[in-house]
């Protein structure tokens, strides 16, 4: 519900839908179609295994690496010509790990087109902690050939400020979907 919410290009209901939330130690892909969660699955790469790859990749720690990629993530400055070699460097020692994301995305992908006769969801959107990574939807769209984006549950909600920006309403797409979830109350 949250990230059906935020969804720009305004998809009918009918069709699929496809949300990836990244989480630390691992990720979950689910698929919806009208309002119905159709295909669900842990998978075990997540943000952990990202920062081990890159630290191993760098010669540094996990966590180092971790604080690295968050550091460029803030920093909306990081197309700069000074902080071009360093967002290079992560993005070649990531590589490998979001590969493997990407196998396995499309695995599900296809059993799910296979399974549940239905057209395979054309958008992923990106949500969690750390879905915010600058070049994880670039990689994610070109090994998929689909459009990845980041979820936005909270566009258009007035007075948000800071928590609103494009760059942080992902974390809230949990939130924001439980926050519109029907009651029932008779």
């Amino acid at each position: 519900r949250g990230a059906r919410r935020g969804a720009s290009d305004g998809a009918s209901q009918a069709e699929a839908s496809a949300l990836l939330d990244i989480g630390y130690t691992g990720s979950q892909f689910i698929i919806t179609r009208q309002d119905q969660l159709i295909f669900y699955k842990h998978i075990e790469i997540g943000g952990r295994a990202i920062n081990e790859a890159m630290g191993q990749k760098l010669g540094i720690s996990g966590m180092e690496a971790g604080q690295m990629r968050a550091r460029l993530a803030a920093d909306q400055s990081a197309a700069t010509e000074d902080a071009a070699p360093l967002g290079q460097a992560l993005q070649d020692a990531m590589r490998p790990t979001l590969e493997d994301l990407s196998r396995e995305l499309d695995m599900c992908m296809r059993y799910f087109v296979v399974t549940f006769r239905g057209s395979r969801p054309e958008v992923v959107s990106l949500a969690g902690r750390e879905a915010k990574c600058p070049w994880l939807a670039a990689s994610l769209a070109a090994s998929l050939g689909l459009r990845v984006e980041a979820a936005q549950p909270l566009r258009g909600v007035l007075n948000l400020r800071d928590t609103a920006r494009p760059d942080r309403s992902g974390e809230w797409t949990l939130a924001a979907g439980l926050s519109l979830y029907p009651l029932g109350v008779k």
